[in-house]
């Protein structure tokens, strides 16, 4: 065999390998992300009780419980309500809080009135026109929490009211005075 033979035989077996070498291959693959509209709660309406009148017909002094219910509210009663604003189809965490006791005569702190029955429901839209979200949900104690899942498709924002209600029974005796205190609503995304 010559020598030029050889030398195209180490060419042909060469080439190959360094075609190899240099070579490289890419692939792509894509990112998302989705980032949820703000949560937004707003107190609108504050729970109202009306004004209690002690009974003169009987020796002891009486008073009616009153209702600021959701379903149904005692005459000059009304639950409070809040606007909640959201990522449409999300599930929202509600937690609802008061002091305690809940309301209290600012002339005299030790006059007490006890917010007792807290209810809360969601709905689409305000009472007599909007459908509920769920149903209407016991509040045992101060802190207790419900979940729902907020109307509309992903992706587009929702409107809701939430709504809650409570009862006071004022006591024998009850001091005269405004009584007032505050209830509190927290809301968050559950990650669901």
């Amino acid at each position: 065999m010559s020598l030029v033979a050889l030398g195209l035989a180490a060419l042909g077996a060469t080439a190959p390998l360094s075609a190899q070498a240099s070579g490289s291959v890419n692939a792509s693959v894509s990112v998302y992300a989705r980032v949820y509209e703000t949560l937004t709660i707003n107190g609108t309406q504050a729970m109202e009780f009306g004004e209690f009148y002690p009974s003169v017909l009987e020796t002891g002094t009486d008073y009616d419980e009153r209702a600021a219910t959701v379903t149904a509210p005692s005459s000059g009663a009304a639950p409070a309500y809040f606007t909640v604003t959201g990522h449409g189809g999300a599930e929202v965490q509600f937690n609802v809080s008061w002091a305690d006791p809940v309301l209290t005569t600012p002339s005299d702190p030790s006059s007490t009135l006890d917010l007792a029955s807290v209810e809360a429901q969601l709905r689409t839209d305000l009472l007599g026109s909007g459908t509920d979200v769920g149903a209407l949900q016991s509040i045992a104690s101060s802190g207790d929490g419900f979940t729902r899942t907020l109307s509309g498709s992903e992706g587009s924002s929702s409107t809701h009211t939430l709504y809650v209600g409570g009862r006071i029974d004022p006591a024998d005796g009850q001091a005269n005075g405004l009584y007032e205190g505050s209830v509190t609503v927290h809301v968050n995304y559950t990650g669901s």
